[in-house]
């Protein structure tokens, strides 16, 4: 429901409120210091700020990395453009060049997209105003706006993946013992709906695993070189689609062949409660009992 929805958005760990309250703060936080130092097009700063930051820490660390070098080097190009082409005449062939070339890297790279952005805004500005300095200008701008968001992300409202992924992983696994589940209760019905069902309980260990692996990508951006092992969330990763797919290959035996239900019962029984702890043991980050 939206009620529903609008109390997860706004709960005190939820991502996004974090995410909105990091940003505004930093944006503010961006045009006070810029009106405060008398910084020439401050707004560049603020914009910046607003590209690079992203609700997730190492999401916004990889953007503030190509987003700084694509306009340190597009600075670069820029003043070397400045310095042989003074003439609008040249200048706009220039500019419609780079914001073809920009949008065409755009979805390849976003490093390549900030070098050829940089010269595209600042020699529109430099034709419209004869401003020559304008590359070193959104160079430092760049960088104040890179360093705050990077600030901003580590200390503001910070919200580790590493918080995040064990209740991913619990998931993960809860959704996979739902799709057993289902699997021996109706694996003697071969009708349309029981088939419905399993296709539906499928489809949500995907999304489960999905959601799961995302996080685990996110962490790996987060981490910095020998922070820990992460070969325990690569192998729960990878024995959790060959649970998925023995499931699968039980869900679609139901057809071919005959099976005592009463077997795939008591199987049921034993692993059951196994599948229980591994969720419990993994949602509270400690060993499983009994193992």
């Amino acid at each position: 429901t939206l009620l529903r929805l609008v109390r997860a958005l706004l709960a005190p760990d939820s991502v996004v409120l974090r995410y909105a309250l990091r940003r505004a703060s930093l944006v503010t936080a961006a045009v006070l210091l810029t009106v405060a130092i008398g910084r020439q097009r401050g707004y560049w700063v603020t914009i910046t700020i607003v590209i690079i930051l992203q609700p997730y820490t190492g999401a916004t660390t990889l953007k503030a990395l190509q987003r700084v070098a694509g306009t340190v080097l597009g600075g670069l190009l820029t003043a070397g453009l400045g310095a042989l082409f003074h003439d609008p005449r040249a200048i706009m062939p220039l500019a419609f060049l780079f914001a073809c070339l920009s949008v065409a890297f755009l979805p390849i790279n976003y490093a390549a997209f900030s070098v050829f952005l940089t010269p595209t805004f600042v020699l529109l500005a430099e034709a419209s105003v004869g401003d020559w300095h304008l590359a070193g200008v959104r160079i430092v701008n760049t960088l104040l706006g890179g360093g705050l968001a990077l600030l901003g992300a580590r200390l503001l409202w910070p919200s580790p993946e590493s918080d995040r992924l064990p209740t991913y992983l619990a998931s993960a696994l809860r959704a996979n013992r739902d799709y057993l589940r289902a699997g021996v209760e109706l694996f003697g019905d071969r009708s349309e709906s029981a088939s419905r069902v399993l296709r539906a309980a499928r489809r949500e260990v995907g999304l489960a695993a999905a959601n799961a692996e995302a996080s685990f990508q996110r962490l790996l951006a987060e981490k910095s070189p020998g922070a820990g092992d992460v070969s325990p969330v690569m192998t729960f990763l990878v024995y959790s689609r060959r649970m998925t797919a023995s499931i699968a290959a039980l869900a679609i035996t139901r057809h071919t062949i005959e099976t005592k239900v009463v077997t795939l019962e008591e199987f049921l029984r034993i692993v059951d409660p196994v599948l229980n702890e591994l969720i419990a043991a993994v949602a509270e980050r400690r060993p499983p009992a009994g193992f």
